[in-house]
Parts: C-alpha cells; sequence; structure tokens
C-alpha cells in the first residue's frame, strides 16, 4: 500500500476501533468486551478483514504521525512562544531515537531538530519501508528545495521520542 493511501487508512481503522470502545462505553459494554471484540466489530463496519494477531497494530503509520503532528505542529501553533522556547530545556540523546544520515551540523543545538521535524511532519517529508520492520525516513528541504536534514529512524523509536515529547509538554505551566 502507497504512502498516500496508508496513512488514511490506518487513522480510519484507529478513529473506527476508538468509536466501537466509545460505543460500548456509551452502552455499559465495555467491561465485558476483549480488544479482540472490539477489532472485529470494527471490521464488520468498515467491511475490512482486520485480525488483532495477523494485521493490526495500535503504533501504525496512522496513529504515530498523528500523534506526531499534535506534539510537534499543533504546539507551535498554540502555545505562548515561551512556552515553545521551553524546547531549549528538553534534554534527550538524539542517537537514542534517529540515525543522522545528512545534515547534523543543522540539528545542533539539539532543540533545532523540532523545527526540522515539525516541518518533516508537518509537509509530509517522510517515507515508511513496512517490509523493514517500519523503517523511516524523514527529511527537511531548505529554500532551494534541496534536502540538507535527513533521520533515519523506526516506529518503536520514533513512538519513544514521541512519549517524551508528551512527558515534557507534562511539565510546562
Amino acid at each position: 500500500m502507497s504512502l498516500e493511501k496508508e496513512i488514511p487508512t490506518w487513522s480510519y481503522i484507529n478513529f473506527e476501533i476508538l468509536y466501537q470502545i466509545h460505543l460500548a462505553k456509551e452502552d455499559n459494554m465495555l467491561s465485558k468486551l476483549t480488544l479482540n471484540d472490539i477489532i472485529k466489530k470494527t471490521s464488520n463496519h468498515i467491511g475490512a478483514n482486520i485480525s488483532l494477531n495477523e494485521f493490526y497494530s495500535p503504533i501504525n503509520s496512522g496513529s504515530i504521525f498523528s500523534f506526531l503532528y499534535s506534539l510537534l505542529v499543533v504546539p507551535k501553533e498554540l502555545f505562548t512562544k515561551e512556552n515553545y522556547n521551553k524546547f531549549e530545556d528538553f534534554q534527550f540523546e538524539i542517537e537514542n531515537y534517529f540515525e543522522i544520515i545528512v545534515g547534523e551540523n543543522l540539528i545542533t543545538p539539539k532543540y533545532k531538530l523540532f523545527r526540522i521535524l515539525r516541518n518533516s511532519i508537518s509537509h509530509v517529508n517522510y517515507k515508511i519501508d513496512m517490509e523493514n520492520k517500519y523503517s523511516l525516513e524523514l527529511w527537511n528541504r531548505n529554500k532551494q528545495g534541496e534536502i540538507n536534514v535527513k533521520l533515519k529512524s523506526d516506529i518503536n523509536r520514533l513512538s519513544n521520542f514521541a512519549i517524551e515529547i508528551a512527558k515534557f509538554y507534562m511539565t510546562l505551566p
């Protein structure tokens, strides 16, 4: 499945699963259902063959990029400049989350990585290799349209990075 189709498809499936959970909660049935039951209900509702063991994982291209959009793009628009500038205080080791392919000098100091990732996510400058354990490449283009930063990661490391960002947000006033 192409990236153009994969992310909206996964986003739809993720939303449908959450919607089925919502419906079960409204009907006071949530405690009686397993995750597999909810996935079966979702599968029936959307007319697709979804299996928890063979197909569905809650961490997928739809969920991780929605999460990253919420953590990297939205805050720039909503946070006060003072709170957004606190990213300079966010401590992390880039190597734990990304392999830098191009442009190491452009993400020093480390907080500049947030601008690069925000641009990458908002402009859909990334690709996912589903055949290779969800290997990911994210990149940024300069004003001339040339790739000046390129990072490689995988869905697990990127998910862990997103969790660290979320935890950092929880410390802000």
